[in-house]
């Protein structure tokens, strides 16, 4: 299915950017930066249907079709079908990221909250578009809320697993790695423009000369290798 003209919008995945850039994950990381909020209830009813089915579900994002057939199922073997009604509030802002979600059907809403009571919307995912690609790269926690405006169905893949596999040097799981890898950049640019975008409408206004335009072609030449 096409996605219409916000399905780029970095503010996606603006939720990992801050965090995944300011914080160097690995391993050997001690520190907790704060202690993390206990997993709230799944909201999510899970439907029981083969690998196979996942993966058939999977190869419809573009991000899963350099895989072949082997790597494809792979992946699928540790993901899962899920759905919810219309209304439901699938996470908040600040619960753990546990997964990396493929919207199949329906419609998830990504919703930040600019001043009490008012909340934003900065990304619309429709079937195809992921979700969770922070939690990929290591971040927590999520940075936005998400809310199923109708009757939704994604594949969830565990995000522990996908690195396990990653780090056991499998092909399907570094091909993943690869290719969510690839977006990150522009992802990057996109959310930091819709950031000063927001500050503008609500009137806490970027410093003279770091607007939107500024902060677009700033960003441009980053991913350029401008100086």
């Amino acid at each position: 299915m096409a996605a219409d003209s916000r399905r780029n919008s970095g503010l996606g995945v603006m939720s990992g950017m801050f965090g995944l850039l300011g914080r160097r994950v690995s391993e050997a990381d001690s520190v907790q930066e704060a202690p993390e909020r206990a997993a709230a209830p799944d909201v999510f009813e899970r439907v029981d249907r083969p690998a196979r089915d996942v993966a058939r579900l999977l190869n419809e994002s573009p991000i899963f079709q350099s895989l072949n057939d082997r790597e494809l199922l792979m992946i699928a073997e540790f993901g899962h079908i899920a759905r919810c009604h219309g209304g439901t509030h699938c996470w908040s802002a600040g619960d753990p990221a546990q997964y990396l979600v493929q919207v199949c059907e329906g419609r998830l809403e990504m919703r930040v909250s600019i001043l009490p009571g008012n909340d934003h919307t900065v990304r619309i995912a429709r079937a195809g578009d992921l979700l969770g690609v922070e939690a990929v790269f290591g971040a927590q926690n999520h940075h936005l809320a998400a809310i199923a405006t109708e009757r939704t169905a994604v594949v969830r893949l565990q995000v522990s697993e996908l690195r396990r596999h990653y780090e056991a040097g499998r092909p399907g799981a570094i091909k993943v790695y690869v290719a969510l890898a690839g977006i990150i950049g522009a992802q990057v640019r996109d959310a930091t423009v819709e950031v000063s975008r927001l500050l503008e409408k609500t009137s806490i206004r970027p410093a003279q000369g770091s607007g939107v335009e500024a902060t677009e072609a700033a960003m441009n030449d980053l991913l350029s290798g401008k100086h």
